[in-house]
């Protein structure tokens, strides 16, 4: 994932209310935007009715260490869920991941069900660095073990790679920045797969693969 532009980055193209926010300085660093009680509304599809609308909200933050709470519902044709997610994170120098749970329940092909999957990182893993440039690269391991339900947990291991790609203007129901493109590879070869974020400094992500920022609120 959260996951998440100097000077460009700074400049607003239109409405830049989300910038205005009050945002104060901490050892994550600008590029997560983290501030205690912050809240962003994401959204994904086309047409009138999304698919997939999640907030994510900064549940508890003293300026080290951190818990995102990040509560969404999905739905398809074929599929409903309805999820809360619970990371707790540290800052130091950055924005790193420690600890995922994640609570859902719905309805697939007609048929309800629910679950609860616990992710454990045997370290913490950088998301964000505390600054970032173009042409910045860093490489992040995710190390750990998932549970699901109650079961027995499985070995996880997957390594990104990001690099920080030119800024350009992007425009979201939020508002319109010029955002450093962030292009993150998991795996290898044949295997490898990319993604990309828009990231805006004391703001966070704006626009990823699948959502855009629909409202930045602070307390």
């Amino acid at each position: 994932m959260l996951l998440v532009t100097v000077l460009l980055a700074c400049a607003s193209d239109g409405d830049d209310s989300a910038e205005e926010a009050a945002w104060l300085e901490n050892a994550c660093g600008r590029w997560a935007g983290i501030a205690d009680e912050r809240e962003w509304d994401y959204a994904s599809g086309e047409g009138a009715t999304p698919t997939r609308t999640y907030t994510v909200r900064v549940g508890f933050f003293d300026g080290v260490e951190g818990k995102l709470v990040v509560s969404g519902s999905d739905s398809d044709a074929k599929l409903t869920r309805d999820y809360t997610d619970e990371l707790d994170f540290v800052c130091d120098g950055g924005f790193w991941v420690e600890h995922l749970v994640s609570q859902y329940a719905g309805i697939a092909d007609g048929s309800p069900y629910s679950g609860r999957t616990e992710t454990t990182y045997d370290e913490p893993a950088l998301v964000w660095p505390a600054e970032l440039a173009q042409g910045d690269t860093w490489t992040t391991a995710y190390v750990g073990s998932v549970r699901v339900d109650d079961g027995d947990t499985t070995p996880i291991a997957t390594t990104v790679v990001s690099e920080v790609l030119p800024p350009q203007a992007v425009t979201v129901p939020a508002g319109t920045w010029r955002a450093f493109a962030v292009k993150h590879t998991s795996g290898e070869g044949d295997s490898a797969t990319t993604s990309r974020e828009f990231v805006v400094p004391e703001v966070g992500v704006v626009k990823a693969v699948d959502a855009e920022l629909q409202a930045l609120r602070d307390p």
